[in-house]
């Protein structure tokens, strides 16, 4: 729920879904500066749209390229490495990537250039990459304080002819990034020396594995300290398709760890590029199921059990680095984070960010130089509010939180625009209990199948259309003929009419004739569906509910699978005879087969709630089809949908 620029969530205690994950961020806005370079042009699937890939598209466009966001793919023309537009300001606010490759890139092609951000921009130092391009005669220049944007870049007086560059690879990975791109420019071989401890590596493999795929080929020794970027011509293939970010998917592995799963994570796969993987290995080496198929990846913890302690260097995957964090909390022993410096050169000092956060939760934790240590959480009953630093990954984390805590306030929650737009909706529905609704015409089996399906789900099972004829009771019980005008100037007090509405009643009375007609009268006010609403609602509980009814598809919007059931007249009114002379009610088929099609006319003419098929409805004609043969459509198509 959202309140202001803030987002409260209330205790999770499950998690069970499917996700599709956005493209990866690192990879999206690598191939979208690539594209941009390259001659020729691609079709790009699955790019990450998000305020980070916004500003380097926006970058791109100044400088001249030609991108189109199309619904199923973005199309970059490529400019072989030369950009129509020589003399710019860009601005590009809160995307260090975009600050770092654009200094690299433009750098070595030549312009006159000014690249600045938002105010946490120029405190993000850039020292190692621009003294780096400083080496090889790149005019490249601090317009403000040394070692941090804003970056000036003149055209340089002369080409490179230097062959090899040295960098310190102990800052950040996306220097040697940046170079790699920036360098592949130049159609010549030319060797990079990393010096120092290298941080975030495999993103810099990653790298090179795209460079190949834009037809440069590189070579990298053993101890991985130098490359060498063979001369080749940047072109772009055809086609590309972007891996989910498996950042984002450390989240909702998370939630399946805390929640019990299973979770799917689709086009999750063991080839991926990204180093993040890790991440994966890590929680199966803990003990968690982690199962891969051919087209996505299945996370669960069904046993609940809690992490181990661990002390893991973890300076390769500092982003996943920080769900490993939050998932410490929840481990039988203290976890120790090594080598994760990164963290103060990020969107805020993670390092501080996560410590002064957890500290509200009574979390203990000890930071030591670029190590953190955290130990397992005793304390439950807190109901923080949470500041995020205007950083996406440290909304992410602490929405986790949610599984360990009765209620967690989130500030500035829009902050995740900047790599997830949809990620607290998609948190929602792995956490919220599965809900199937059942809609149809009389006698086309709503009743039968419902309780079919719960008998083989586990779900619970509720018949709108009983709470209406139990309400019914109640006014008539209370003496309330026009309950609309009852409660017109009265609190509407859920409490009382609740616990009516959850008492057992005689069957018999609620379904005789004379209930039938209030049930009929009282349902026209609209308070009476206002009640019903709210009480419904409060019935959705783990594992799931299927709610059988009017509106239900409505009423509950985001249900996971909208059912609406029909059959042919001639079907239906067999069905209903049946019933009516097991009852010992002496019909003619033809009467029946009468009363149903009046009975349709009449539900679909009704002014509230009447009989009509939406848009998202998932329409199962049972005409020809046994009741058990129906039941297997709708599973086949929850698992397919949800599992």
């Amino acid at each position: 729920m959202k309140e202001n620029n803030s987002f409260v969530i209330n205790q999770n205690s499950h998690a069970v879904g499917s996700i599709n994950l956005p493209g990866s961020k690192s990879i999206s806005n690598r191939v979208l500066l690539l594209a941009a370079l390259s001659r020729g042009k691609v079709k790009i699937f699955n790019l990450l749209i998000s305020e980070d890939s916004k500003v380097m598209i926006n970058a791109l466009s100044k400088l001249g390229v030609k991108v189109f966001v199309k619904n199923k793919y973005t199309l970059v023309h490529g400019k072989d490495c030369k950009f129509k537009n020589k003399n710019l300001k860009i601005n590009v606010m809160n995307s260090g990537i975009t600050m770092r490759f654009l200094t690299a890139a433009l750098s070595i092609i030549g312009g006159d250039y000014v690249l600045d951000g938002i105010p946490r921009m120029r405190e993000r130092p850039i020292k190692s990459l621009v003294e780096a391009l400083k080496n090889i005669g790149c005019q490249t220049y601090y317009k403000s304080n040394y070692g941090f944007p804003p970056i000036k870049i003149k055209n340089k007086s002369s080409e490179i002819k230097q062959s090899i560059i040295e960098i310190d690879g102990s800052a950040s990975s996306q220097y040697i990034s940046a170079l790699i791109i920036g360098l592949a420019t130049l159609k010549k071989r030319i060797k990079i020396k990393i010096k120092g401890k290298k941080v975030s590596f495999p993103y810099v493999l990653m790298t090179l594995k795209l460079l190949k795929t834009f037809n440069v080929n590189y070579r990298i020794n053993e101890d991985q300290n130098e490359i060498i970027i063979q001369s080749g011509q940047l072109k772009s293939p055809e086609e590309f398709f972007i891996e989910p970010d498996l950042s984002s998917a450390s989240y909702f592995a998370a939630m399946a760890i805390l929640g019990g799963g299973p979770i799917k994570l689709h086009k999750v796969k063991k080839n991926s590029l990204q180093g993040d993987f890790r991440f994966f290995q890590i929680l199966k080496d803990f003990g968690f199921t982690i199962l891969f198929k051919k087209e996505f990846l299945i996370v669960s913890n069904q046993s609940f059990k809690k992490l181990p302690g661990f002390n893991l260097d973890l300076a390769d995957i500092p982003d996943v680095a920080m769900t490993l964090a939050i998932l410490a909390l929840f481990s039988k022993s203290k976890c120790t984070l090594r080598n994760i410096g990164s963290w103060r050169l990020k969107e805020t000092d993670r390092l501080y960010a996560m410590q002064n956060e957890l500290n509200k939760i009574g979390a203990r934790t000890e930071i030591k130089k670029d190590n953190i240590t955290i130990f397992p959480l005793d304390t439950f009953n807190k109901k923080p509010v949470f500041n995020t630093y205007n950083d996406h990954r440290m909304a992410m984390c602490l929405s986790l939180l949610s599984f360990l805590l009765n209620k967690i306030t989130i500030l500035n929650p829009n902050c995740v625009v900047k790599t997830f737009p949809e990620y607290f909706y998609k948190m929602k529905k792995v956490t919220q209990p599965p809900i199937i609704t059942i809609d149809g015409p009389s006698a086309s089996g709503k009743g039968t199948i419902s309780g079919l399906l719960a008998n083989k789900t586990g779900f619970t099972k509720i018949d709108s259309g009983r709470f209406y004829r139990v309400l019914s009771l109640y006014f008539v019980k209370k003496k309330i003929k026009n309950p609309d005008l009852h409660y017109k100037n009265k609190v509407l007090t859920s409490k009382s009419l609740f616990k009516f509405l959850l008492k057992s009643h005689c069957e018999k009375e609620l379904r005789s004739e004379e209930n039938s007609l209030k049930t009929s009268y009282y349902s026209s006010f609209s308070v009476v569906r206002k009640i019903i609403n709210a009480f419904l609602k409060k019935q959705v509980s783990f594992p799931g509910v299927i709610f059988e009814g009017r509106d239900m598809a409505k009423i509950f919007d985001d249900s996971c699978l909208k059912i609406f059931l029909t059959a042919d007249n001639d079907v239906r009114a067999q069905r209903r005879h049946k019933q009516l002379i097991k009852k010992g009610n002496n019909v003619s088929i033809t009467n029946v087969k009468k009363a149903l099609i009046n009975r349709d006319s009449a539900d679909k003419k009704r002014k509230i709630s009447p009989l009509k098929l939406s848009s998202d409805h998932i329409v199962i004609d049972s005409s020809f089809k046994t009741v058990n043969m129906v039941v297997s459509d709708i599973l086949n198509l929850y698992s397919r949908i949800v599992h």
